[in-house]
């Protein structure tokens, strides 16, 4: 299989760059998995291949799958929600599955709702004795940060964080995320996969990764190689002397007084 070529702009190239930075974990936890999207994008670009892949999935849909790919890969899955408490929760179920959510957490789409068991990640992590260090990828349609709440001693063991956010929902969007995620003893990484809405282009979620600060590693990194340095002054330049020539011409041919005089 061919290794498709790796976009800068999204999540992948992310995780490309902090696994070749020497970024490992023992388990891949895979929230909002979505039928196992991100299993076949980790094989296509031979991510993190030692991890193994724990699904966690509210929709029991999904199941069959998830036990053809555990026979075949001995990865795992839970059909659970999750979030910063336990209990049971309304889902409202998307007819094409992949943007179901919490009752409560986005408007009113759907007219399909469930009950599912409700629990932490922090939780599950303990019942199904998975181990550390983890890499940690979220979408969740609008909850990630609950979920985040509920995963502290999980977080103190992860190594990456991926997680889908929303930009300017009321609660739990970017802001808050990038907030959370600092007090956690973490620091952005990239942000990426930006979204907008097809009605009117507005930017409203993209992807945030996260490393622990404690593994921070670009401050003492170069801007550039000599060449790339080489190039960009070469570039820069060049665009000062064109946008000079524009202004000139533009002074030469709009001056208000010979405007006025015409």
């Amino acid at each position: 299989m061919t290794t498709p070529t790796i976009q800068r702009n999204t999540y992948v190239a992310s995780l490309t760059l902090l696994e070749r930075q020497g970024f490992s974990g023992a388990t891949l936890l895979d929230v909002g998995a979505a039928e196992g999207n991100f299993f076949v994008t980790r094989h296509l670009y031979k991510l993190f291949l030692s991890a193994r892949h724990f699904f966690v999935d509210a929709m029991e849909e999904n199941a069959p799958i998830y036990e053809k790919l555990k026979r075949a890969f001995g990865t795992d899955h839970a059909i659970t929600a999750l979030s910063c408490v336990e209990g049971e929760v309304a889902l409202r179920v998307d007819p094409t599955f992949y943007n179901t959510h919490l009752v409560g957490v986005q408007p009113e789409l759907y007219a399909e709702t469930r009950k599912v068991r409700l629990t932490t990640l922090d939780t599950l992590v303990a019942e199904r004795g998975l181990a550390g260090p983890y890499i940690l990828k979220l979408d969740v349609q609008g909850a990630e940060l609950d979920v985040l709440r509920g995963s502290l001693k999980t977080l103190e063991q992860a190594t990456v964080v991926v997680a889908e956010i929303q930009v300017f929902f009321e609660r739990d969007n970017l802001t808050e995320l990038l907030t959370f995620m600092q007090s956690r003893g973490f620091a952005l990484f990239d942000l990426t996969d930006p979204a907008y809405y097809p009605s009117n282009n507005v930017f409203y979620q993209c992807y945030a990764t996260f490393i622990p600060q404690r593994l921070e590693y670009r401050k003492g990194a170069a801007w550039c190689s000599p060449e790339q340095e080489a190039e960009t002054n070469a570039r820069l330049r060049a665009r000062r002397a064109e946008t000079i020539r524009v202004l000139e011409h533009l002074a030469d041919t709009l001056r208000p007084d010979v405007a006025r005089d015409g």
